[in-house]
């Protein structure tokens, strides 16, 4: 009976919590002279009740949005002191607190969460680029944000599967500046000499703290959420006609985002940054099971993979025998050369063949080479 009673007082104190945030950002939408009651809200945005901070982010969410199209959060040229200046300063520090807390969420390790996270960030993004759109009367996309965006997501060790195919198939595979972007972003966080503290007073001259601390996570999920973007680069600059963010569409052929050299040149060093990453073997096996299809036909210079598939070659075993088709169709259909291939190939005969998973495979991939 105790523990029912329990039960009943934690359900009571949140639907009063709900009541309270609902009365909280009627206030705010209904006058500015309410803007404070954005404090409470945040603070209720990060306590420990789900449900509590569900409701709270989401009213967040239609709070700085309408307080974006009120242009209140604009920052303004003026450096002053006057009031106007002043709230808008304030303004900016609270959204600047929504953001982290939605950062915060989306690294909790619960998938709805994530997922609503995920989407109110993302919608952050419509709102600063359509507003740095207006007032620069070009397209603007606000790439920045969505930098530390993806690489949140990417390097989370709790990133669930359900936050990882939203992220490809409601976003990448739906927008073309969002899978754009994403790739320019993958590139820059697997650099070697990407510093995501650049500008900070904590700044360190070592490789993304994140990727050091845990660059498993990072490329086990950066794998799967290009394995899942099925949209390739296009060839005519009007099959780019779908973006995110898009209050000034974007015009010219000077502009990457509907450049498809451009698109092509970022999925390329999107997957050759990855490549350079230390790629388990159950990883290394998926990539050459579809490098051939899916990664070669849409780079910019194909040549750039034959490092990787020779080494992949040479590695032995079941490594080799994946290799194999990605490394006929650069010899085949972009004139490499490599002397040693039907070698190598002949070598690969013994008795462990028998034993491998992917024999099947690699006896009809002898007869393609073998008739070539």
């Amino acid at each position: 009976m105790a523990a029912k009673r329990k039960h009943s007082v934690s359900k009571e104190e949140s639907k009063a919590a709900t009541d309270r945030i609902i009365q909280l950002e009627n206030n705010v939408l209904n006058s500015q002279q309410n803007l404070n009651d954005i404090v409470e809200v945040l603070g209720l945005a990060k306590g420990a009740n789900v449900e509590s901070a569900f409701v709270a982010i989401n009213s967040l969410s239609r709070i700085f949005s309408a307080l974006w199209r009120k242009g209140l959060l604009k920052r303004s040229k003026e450096q002053d002191s006057s009031a106007a200046n002043t709230v808008n300063e304030w303004l900016r520090g609270n959204y600047n607190d929504y953001i982290g807390v939605l950062k915060a969420v989306l690294k909790r390790d619960e998938a709805p969460m994530q997922v609503a996270a995920l989407k109110l960030l993302l919608q952050t993004l419509v709102l600063e680029g359509e507003n740095a759109s207006r007032a620069s009367g070009s397209y603007e996309f606000p790439n920045s944000s969505y930098l530390s965006i993806i690489e949140l997501v990417l390097d989370s060790s709790v990133a669930s599967d359900h936050l990882l195919r939203t992220l490809a198939d409601s976003y990448l595979n739906m927008y073309d500046d969002l899978r754009y972007y994403f790739y320019r972003d993958v590139a820059k966080i697997a650099s070697p000499d990407y510093d995501p503290f650049k500008g900070n007073k904590n700044k360190s001259g070592a490789r993304s703290k994140s990727l050091v601390d845990d660059a498993e996570s990072f490329v086990r999920n950066t794998f799967a959420v290009m394995s899942m973007v099925r949209v390739m680069p296009k060839a005519q600059s009007a099959d780019y006609n779908s973006f995110w963010v898009s209050a000034v569409p974007p015009t010219g052929d000077e502009t990457s985002v509907i450049s498809p050299a451009a698109h092509r040149k970022a999925f390329s060093e999107a997957w050759m940054a990855f490549l350079r990453q230390p790629l388990t073997a159950e990883l290394y096996k998926q990539v050459l099971l579809s490098i051939h299809k899916r990664i070669i036909p849409h780079m910019t210079d194909a040549k750039g993979l034959m490092d990787f598939l020779s080494t992949a070659y040479n590695a032995g075993g079941s490594i080799s025998l994946l290799a194999l088709n990605g490394l006929f169709t650069l010899i085949d259909e972009y004139n490499l050369n490599y002397p040693q291939f039907y070698e190598k190939l002949y070598a690969l005969f013994d008795r462990n063949l028998f034993h491998v998973k992917y024999r099947a495979r690699f006896f009809r991939l002898f007869e393609l080479f073998i008739g070539s």
